[in-house]
Order: C-alpha cells, then sequence, then structure tokens
C-alpha cells in the first residue's frame, strides 16, 4: 500500500480524557464483563458469554459456543476453536501444537512459488503461554523430523511464538506464521551507498519542481523510492538507498525485474485539486550489487486519463477521532487511488498511488469526479479513504509531534468512502487507563482493549516503540510488534527493558478471506485499519 509517515500525538496530562465507562452491553458488545469488570472476549469453558453480559463457567461436559454453555456436537473437548486471550489457560487438555511456516510468493507471470522453511534448523524457537498462575512457561520443541516444528503437551488457551521481531499469539492445534506476498524478495545488499539515478524524460510542456515520481518493481514486490523532482533538467538521483524501509534491496536486470516509473502532479478543475498520474513508463532495471551505482534513461510517456468518482464522507471518519486518543486533532480526511497488481486480496503486495485528494478537518464531505492515469496492465483500482490526526507524546519536558494514519478504509466498488471501522477503546494497561503516562509498569506489562464501536475487526496488532530523549525532542525506534486475533496481550520476558520509555499503538483490522488465528502473519490487502494510541510507559 501507499507508505505514510505514522504520527502520533500525546499529552501528559489528558485531565480532560473520558474515564473508562464500566463493563457492559454497550462497552463489551464482542464479549463478556469478568470479575475484574473487563471486557473479555469470552470464549472458553472458565469465561463465556457475549453481549457484556457477566462471564459464565461452563460445567462438566458443557462448551462455550457462540457466548454460550452449551453440549457440544463434535468438538471432543476442544473450546470450539474458540479461546479468550482474557482467561488464562484451560485446565484438562493438553494438546500438540503444530508450527510451520510457509511463503508463497506470486510471479508477475501468474505463477506461485511455494517456499517452506525448516524451523527446526532454526534457533532460539520456543514457544510461550501463562499458566494459571498467570506466570510465562516456555517450551522448546520437541525433536523430530521434517520442517514443521511440534510442541507437546501444551495447554488449552493463547500461546505465543516468535517470527522474527513479531510476537504471534494464537490458540489453534495448527499454527501457519509463513506470509504471501506479491514478487520476489530479494535479499537486503545492505549499503548505503548504493544509488539509482532516473533520467526521465518525455514530459511536456516540462517538469515542475512539485512533480512527484515513483518506481515500483512488482517483479521484486517493493517499492524502490519515491522522490520529488529536482528540477534539473530530467536527471535526478533516485536514492541513496534503495528500499521501502531502510534497507537496500537488490534489483537485478537478468532476473527480470522491471521498474514502473510514474510521474503525479497536481491538477485542478472546478475549484477542487488533486494529484493525478500523467506520465508513465516501464523500463528494466538495471544490475545492482554491493556498493554499486546504475543510470537508467526512463523515457516518459503520457498515461491516458480514466474518471474516478469519489465521495468522501470526512464527518464519518472525524467522529472517531477522540478514540484514537482523547487529545487526537484531526488534521486531514484523504482519498487516495490505487492500483493493485491483478492477484488475490490475502496477498501482501505494495501498491502504485496514482492520486491522491485531501480535505481539511471541519468542512463539508467531498462529492467529486476527479481523473487519474492507470499505468498498472491489469492492476485493478482500489479508492483508500484515511483520517489523519495528530497528538504530541510528553516525557519531562521532552515532545514527539507526529501525524498518524488513524483509520483507513479501502473500496474497490466505488462506493463512498466512509468509516468501516473504528479505533480499539478503552485501551489499558496493567487495568488502568494507558492514555495517561504511566511509571513502573513492569517489563510484562498486560495490554487490554474493548472491540471498536464500529465494524467487526479480523485481528489486532500490538506495535510498541521505543522512546529516546534526543535535546528537547523524543525520537523514536520500533521495538516489537505483536499480532493477535484477542483484546488481551501480556508482553513475554526479556523483550522490555526498565528505565526506558516506550509507547504502544493498537491496530484493528478488517477483512475477508483469512483464518486469523490460523494464518496469524497474513493480513488484507482489502478492508480497514483503525488505531488507538496510548500514553508513554516505563517499565
Amino acid at each position: 500500500m501507499v507508505r505514510l509517515v505514522i504520527v502520533v500525538l500525546l499529552l501528559a496530562g489528558a485531565a480532560c480524557a473520558p474515564s473508562i465507562p464500566s463493563c457492559g452491553p454497550s462497552t463489551c458488545e464482542g464479549g463478556c464483563c469478568d470479575g475484574r469488570g473487563l471486557c473479555v472476549a469470552g470464549r472458553t469453558k472458565r469465561v463465556c458469554g457475549l453481549g457484556g453480559v457477566a462471564c459464565a463457567s461452563c460445567d462438566g461436559a458443557l462448551q462455550c459456543l457462540a457466548g454460550r454453555c452449551e453440549e457440544p456436537a463434535t468438538d471432543a473437548g476442544v473450546d470450539g476453536g474458540e479461546v479468550d486471550a482474557g482467561a488464562l489457560p484451560d485446565a484438562g487438555r493438553l494438546r500438540t501444537v503444530l508450527v510451520r511456516r510457509t511463503n508463497e510468493v506470486w510471479t508477475p507471470d501468474g505463477g506461485l512459488i511455494v517456499t517452506e522453511t525448516d524451523l527446526n534448523n532454526e534457533p532460539g524457537q520456543r514457544l510461550l503461554y501463562e499458566d494459571v498462575e498467570g506466570n510465562w512457561i516456555s517450551m522448546p520443541p520437541t525433536p523430530g523430523v521434517g520442517a514443521v516444528l511440534r510442541f507437546d503437551e501444551v495447554p488449552e488457551g493463547p500461546y505465543l511464538v516468535f517470527r522474527g521481531n513479531e510476537a504471534l499469539v494464537s490458540d489453534v492445534d495448527e499454527l501457519e506464521t509463513g506470509v504471501r506476498t506479491v514478487g520476489r524478495r530479494d535479499e537486503p545488499i545492505g549499503a548505503p551507498n548504493t544509488s539509482l539515478t532516473v533520467e526521465l524524460s518525455g514530459v511536456t510542456p516540462g517538469y515542475r519542481t512539485s512533480d512527484a515520481v515513483a518506481a515500483l518493481s512488482f517483479g521484486s514486490g517493493f517499492l524502490a523510492e519515491s522522490f520529488t523532482v529536482r528540477g534539473d533538467g530530467g536527471a535526478f538521483p533516485a536514492t541513496a538507498d534503495l528500499s521501502l524501509q531502510s534497507a537496500a534491496y537488490a534489483l537485478s536486470g537478468s532476473r527480470g525485474d522491471e521498474l514502473l516509473v510514474t510521474l503525479r502532479r497536481t491538477v485542478s478543475d472546478g475549484g477542487l485539486s488533486w494529484g493525478s498520474t500523467l506520465f508513465a513508463a516501464t523500463v528494466l532495471a538495471p544490475e545492482l550489487g554491493l556498493g554499486q551505482a546504475a543510470r537508467v534513461a526512463v523515457p516518459l510517456a503520457p498515461v491516458p486519463q480514466v474518471p474516478v468518482p469519489l465521495v468522501l464522507r470526512s464527518s464519518g471518519f472525524e467522529q472517531f477521532s477522540a478514540e484514537v486518543h482523547p487529545a487526537a486533532t484531526p488534521l486531514a480526511t484523504s482519498a487516495v487511488v490505487v492500483a493493485a497488481p491483478p492477484v488475490p486480496a490475502d496477498f501482501d503486495g505494495r501498491s502504485m498511488a496514482l492520486s491522491f485528494m485531501s480535505n481539511q478537518p471541519g468542512r463539508g464531505d467531498l462529492e467529486a469526479t476527479i481523473t487519474t492515469g492507470n499505468p498498472v496492465a491489469g492492476g485493478t483500482l482500489h479508492v483508500e479513504g484515511r483520517l489523519i490526526v495528530g497528538v504530541q507524546l510528553s516525557l519531562s519536558g521532552r515532545t514527539l509531534n507526529r501525524q498518524l494514519d488513524a483509520i483507513a478504509t479501502t473500496r474497490a466498488d466505488g462506493g463512498a468512502l466512509d468509516a468501516t471501522l473504528s479505533p480499539p477503546r478503552f485501551v489499558r494497561l496493567n487495568g488502568v487507563r494507558a492514555d495517561v503516562n504511566r511509571t513502573g509498569v513492569g517489563t510484562t506489562p498486560i495490554f487490554e482493549w474493548s472491540p471498536p464501536a464500529l465494524g467487526t475487526p479480523l485481528t489486532y496488532w500490538l506495535v510498541l516503540y521505543r522512546l529516546t530523549p534526543q535535546g528537547t525532542s523524543l525520537t523514536e525506534s520500533f521495538a516489537l510488534r505483536l499480532r493477535t486475533p484477542f483484546t488481551r496481550a501480556r508482553i513475554p520476558p526479556g523483550l522490555l527493558s526498565e528505565g526506558t520509555a516506550y509507547y504502544a499503538l493498537v491496530l484493528a483490522l478488517s477483512g475477508d478471506g483469512i483464518d486469523a488465528r490460523r494464518f496469524i502473519a497474513r493480513a488484507p490487502r482489502e478492508g480497514g485499519r483503525a488505531t488507538a494510541v496510548t500514553a508513554v510507559f516505563t517499565p
């Protein structure tokens, strides 16, 4: 998808922030209220219920099915496949958990490359779960033959495994940690001085310094770079590194990598302005290796313009600003037209941004027809509506002013752009409000939240960032991403450091076509995304 800067605003004081309401039908539609007064998913034998009722315990052979204690049909003791993350593991059945990593790559010619990783050959593989007293238990895999990790005698309930710098939480007996991607993922060449100079030509009547140029390789599956025109006659250094996330990736002309280069320009009509793709070209990528530089000529050509009707309901997005954080300030709503390669929606691919329109906060909803070119062969047009807010993180007189892409809705059917998913509500840290600064939370804190008021999440992400003082400011760095289908997440030991400041994003994601409990590492390309923000906390 389009790369956006993430922004976050937090105030140390939040005196005007609303208090967390009592658990009940209006705040816990997707779960039940436990003995602590917290909204939990209510899907285990010991903690069962839906609709904000008091959680019940299912006696004897009764199982928790759709929030009710009922006789199981064929489940033979498994909790109907659903377990509450707010509850500790059920006593009783011990099971074997199998963990696989099967990566699938959709190639530009329509082929599919499937690769299974032998996880037994990777050091440090383990499964963690909380016992009935809340202690973390770490289990090594059972020695075996084959690529699958096997963990024996795992209690019912949620468990956690790692995939790189991600923690994956599930409760199923067979977990797939692989991903589906569009295009080959080349290994990083890791050279900050690797550069590509793009020589543009063919733009008439001439370039503008505000023109935005993007280069995307569907074959390699990543955005090589986006940059603005320097206005020096058409020769522009593309980048000092060729990456989406500050790590250079190899481009190989001999392997058929093609760069799709586009030029987007601001156009106006009828009092409205938007960015539109006017020129494009496809060129063979150069051979680039460690520390190498290359130059490629790109003869741009005009792209036929197509009309795109837009209805942007800014009011529908802005009403949820306070749920991002009580101090969140709406900065803009926007509509972005993107072209995605013609692949299934559950493949993670990089879309090409073709057009962009913004609406200022507090203004009326927008209805207009804009135009843009679509140079992506066979690419489907999608429109994304977004709410961008500002929040300020503060700690000991230092601040980090950030912007946050707080709500995003993707549509491919031409319907109105309106919020389809709102942020998770009432985020709590160790049982108390997380929207004010906290200290002494411990190195294994518990995050809990209530389901969004709008929409049904497929899964949640808890993303932690480390904050470092720098003069009068704070700088951030990524610490951990935890993916979970539940509304509770406890950070495992050894990941947070005492005396270090952090903040967290809690993202809800919606979409179709993915079993988020079994395929926890996959995320839908089409759907909704909404984010809540915590204040600063220190273990």
